[in-house]
């Protein structure tokens, strides 16, 4: 008999076609909580739930679903494939080439009007609070830095510590710059991976983190250039080198 090739099925009186797969026997013990996936050029993550992967394909056009299916699958048969291989050790290049998503996702903000209207506000306040800081007396200038920390960390939450803490060497206690970065970084990185088929090792872990947070500043200063009419970086910099997954 002839095996049944994997396509959208529909549900109820959903108009929606969905991708529903069965996590493969062999691995079933392995995999858990989410896998990242394209769908409709958006990175979307998807419960894996009862030994099923299922979500919408948010299109109703056959002919649509079908290409969203395909690419879908294929990123799902990669991460399957991550998952027999184990983690692997991740090198200074590729995590840096990883990192090209968050500098990518920054400078995407020009789009949103939003976005760059809330990003110019943030810019200014930092502006003026250097200019202070630079004014004020040295025994000032540490209840000037608590005060403005305890505003920033209150407006964008305690991830945004992560960014404090680069931008202001020494101000941060390297526990709590550690949590502010898995709590800030730590979905875009198993993303980032998710979506190559690659599962990193622990030992790799903080290098993938502290490379997305450089990518990020990069793409902010990059994104500030475009607030003033220069695009000149809005395809990827040449330091950003492709990525190649690991082997062995």
């Amino acid at each position: 008999m002839a095996l049944r090739m994997a396509r959208p099925i529909k549900r109820g009186s959903s108009a929606n076609w969905l991708l529903k797969v069965r996590v493969p026997s062999d691995i079933i013990d392995k995999v858990r909580g989410h896998v990242v996936l394209p769908i409709g050029g958006k990175r979307t993550p998807v419960a894996i739930s009862a030994g099923y992967v299922e979500v919408s394909l948010r299109t109703s056009d056959p002919d649509d679903a079908a290409l969203r299916y395909t690419e879908a699958h294929e990123a799902l048969l990669e991460h399957w494939k991550a998952v027999r291989e184990g983690p692997k050790p991740i090198s200074k290049r590729q995590a840096v080439a990883l990192s090209a998503d968050a500098y990518r996702q920054r400078i995407s903000e020009i789009d949103d009007t939003a976005m760059v209207a809330e990003r110019e506000t943030m810019n200014a306040g930092f502006d003026a609070f250097l200019a202070q800081r630079a004014e004020a007396e040295s025994d000032d200038r540490d209840h000037l830095v608590a005060s403005w920390f305890e505003s920033v960390v209150a407006e964008q939450g305690l991830d945004f510590i992560a960014v404090i803490a680069a931008v202001l060497p020494g101000s941060v206690a390297p526990d709590q710059e550690d949590l502010a970065l898995e709590s800030r970084y730590g979905a875009r990185v198993d993303s980032a991976l998710a979506l190559r088929g690659v599962q990193s090792d622990d030992a790799s872990r903080p290098s993938l983190l502290r490379e997305f947070r450089r990518a990020e500043l990069a793409g902010s200063k990059a994104l500030g250039r475009m607030l003033e009419g220069d695009f000149s970086d809005e395809e990827k910099p040449p330091y950003f080198p492709p990525f190649e997954p690991p082997h062995g």
